[in-house]
């Protein structure tokens, strides 16, 4: 089963396996960005301010800055590792999928297809 995996991705042609990386640095860049886009955002509403209010806040309002960034943290972390996830989807490369059996093809010999085929003429009488 494996062997024949290796082989189907021996025998995709050169322009499918190279639109397939195409794809997937697409993919990888698009991530990119968004993770750029989602620290731009976390960091501009939520973090600048807490840095701000930081230096005028009690010890007590100092751990709940804390507690609450790491909150922040942890939930911004795990929803850009869910789509990294997502986007690389590496269960393609640990559970491939089956692939259907493959028939093998019946080569006729064609002159004895032709002469089972062919109608044979009826017999002429003999005329002496």
């Amino acid at each position: 089963m494996q062997e024949t995996a290796i082989k189907d991705r021996i025998n995709i042609p050169l322009h499918h396996r190279a639109s397939r990386l195409a794809i997937a640095y697409w993919q990888v860049l698009a991530f990119l960005v968004g993770f750029v886009v989602v620290l731009v955002l976390v960091a501009d509403r939520y973090l600048l301010p807490a840095f701000r209010a930081a230096h005028v806040a009690d010890p007590t309002a100092r751990k709940h800055l804390a507690a609450i960034s790491a909150l922040v943290l942890v939930v911004v972390l795990f929803a850009l590792l869910a789509i990294l996830l997502l986007v690389l989807r590496p269960g393609r490369l640990f559970f491939p999928r089956k692939a259907s059996p493959r028939t093998r093809t019946r080569y006729e010999d064609a002159w004895s297809e032709s002469g089972r085929r062919m109608a044979t003429p009826p017999e002429e009488p003999d005329e002496p």
